[in-house]
């Protein structure tokens, strides 16, 4: 039927336009071939498409469940289950004993609330690293790895990490290796690098985060990272004790904690740190006597113990024989003790490789050793508001890379002026200020400042209403 009707419209056209009954029939086959390949071609497509879009969504849930399993992925709090929680926190804890005391570790609440920073640490591992869940489906853990994040992470929460002036990565789901960022050495040259480096055992070796807001206490946990060779924590905010711990890093070169809030005594033993090249806990509150405390130190570089309130005797430190650099200043000023006392031992005159020596603002006595003169390279000497008495010029004369001597607040006698004609551009400070108008303690014609009890003046100046005004003003006024 259908066909006769389109046999009728033929008709009707060919009545029109004037062409064959054949010609018509040929038409209506080649547009019925037409339409054939048309639904030929839109099927196969339409199966085509069909398969793209399901290879496409196998692809796209094959990536997302592989990408759950690399390193550095988002947390997704799906994939952190009850029980991974519960048996992470499991196993962690059951590493963390090794380096935490039992009672840090057991001091959550009833709603898994962590109240120290040992359990934020637990607690961060078991519920929001991606890291560590990738290393818990390993075969094998490694427990080395797992145990310094997690002393890494208690450093963090210990010390108000979430306050830091920078971040440095850490607690990023990546290798703790990664928790570190440098820094633009041209506009911030002391500022270059903050954060954790590692050997090719992926092994931390150093901390450095000088200058980066740190507050809190430096944990145990931390001196547990035996791989430790260099921390750097200098001005930050760091409260509390060193603990005897720090012994535990037999392989520690260089401590650096300088301008922080440390209180307490330094333990001995920390004279089996038989590596140490720096230690530097410059601008505390540190207290005791360490007369012991740096015994045997053979490979001792830098030694700076200054502005503090340690006392008692010169340290023992006549094995260090490779020291460059000894600060023991202004000690005692804080509790109001005497600082360090008694006398400079010979041994000083070992130290052939010594540059600064500063031992000013303490309580030390007696004559300068005549073994100083055998320091030939030391550059800066500093012995001002002390109690030395007696004359130690000669051993000045052999001091020729001697640039800068602080002399002031002590009892010498006679004069400097050979060392003034000897020694060639020296910074040179002594008791050569009108003592009352009337007496000078020390000639010193090349002193930059000379100073009395109560202040110090530029040379040509003497004290006056209370200032330095020039000497020739005090003569003309009788000031």
């Amino acid at each position: 039927e259908g066909e006769k009707r389109r046999m009728g419209v033929s008709r009707f056209v060919m009545d029109e336009v004037d062409i064959t009954e054949d010609e018509c029939t040929e038409d209506i086959e080649k547009q019925n071939a037409n339409e054939e390949r048309m639904v030929a071609f839109y099927s196969s497509n339409f199966r085509c498409l069909a398969l793209c879009t399901s290879i496409g969504l196998v692809a796209l849930v094959l990536g997302l469940g592989l990408g759950l399993g690399l390193e550095g992925s988002s947390p997704d709090e799906n994939i952190f289950t009850p029980e991974h929680q519960a048996t992470t926190l499991e196993y962690i804890s059951s590493l963390a004993i090794q380096i935490s005391s039992p009672e840090t570790l057991n001091v959550f609440d009833n709603n898994m609330i962590p109240s120290n920073p040992q359990t934020e640490a637990l607690k961060w591992m078991s519920s929001t690293d991606v890291f560590t869940l990738n290393e818990m489906k390993q075969s094998s853990t490694n427990e080395v790895v797992l145990l310094q994040r997690y002393a890494l992470a208690t450093f963090y929460f210990s010390t108000s990490g979430d306050s830091w002036h920078h971040k440095v990565n850490f607690l990023s789901p990546e290798h703790i290796c990664e928790w570190g960022t440098y820094h633009d050495v041209m506009t911030k040259p002391n500022d270059m690098y903050k954060g954790v480096f590692c050997d090719n055992d992926q092994l931390a070796t150093s901390l450095f985060l000088d200058m980066n807001s740190l507050t809190g206490q430096i944990p145990d946990e931390l001196y547990h990272i035996s791989s430790l060779k260099k921390i750097s924590l200098g001005k930050n905010r760091l409260e509390g004790q060193i603990s005897s711990k720090l012994a535990l890093l037999k392989n520690l070169t260089s401590f650096i904690v300088n301008q922080n809030l440390l209180i307490g005594e330094l333990d001995d033993n920390i004279a089996t740190l038989q590596s140490l090249q720096v230690f530097n806990v410059h601008n505390n509150r540190l207290e005791g006597n360490v007369e012991d405390s740096f015994k045997n130190l053979s490979k001792l570089i830098i030694l700076d113990l200054g502005d503090n309130d340690l006392s008692g005797n010169f340290p023992d430190i006549s094995a260090s024989l490779q020291l460059k650099s000894i600060n023991l200043e202004i000690n005692g000023h804080y509790n109001d003790n005497m600082g360090f006392t008694g006398e400079i031992p010979a041994f000083i005159g070992n130290f052939v490789l010594l540059e600064t020596l500063d031992l000013s603002s303490n309580s030390f006595t007696g004559n300068v050793p005549s073994e100083i003169g055998q320091i030939f390279g030391l550059k800066r000497l500093d012995l001002h508001s002390n109690d030395f008495f007696g004359n130690f010029k000669d051993e000045l004369l052999n001091l020729k890379e001697l640039d800068k001597l602080l002399l002031n607040g002590n009892n010498f006698d006679g004069d400097f002026g050979e060392a003034c004609e000897k020694l060639d551009d020296i910074d040179m400070t002594a008791d050569c200020l009108l003592e009352d108008n009337s007496y000078i303690k020390n000639s010193c014609y090349c002193c930059a400042y000379c100073c009395n009890k109560d202040a110090c003046c530029p040379q040509g100046e003497a004290i006056g209403s209370n200032k330095c005004i020039s000497v020739d003003a005090i003569g003309l006024f009788g000031l």
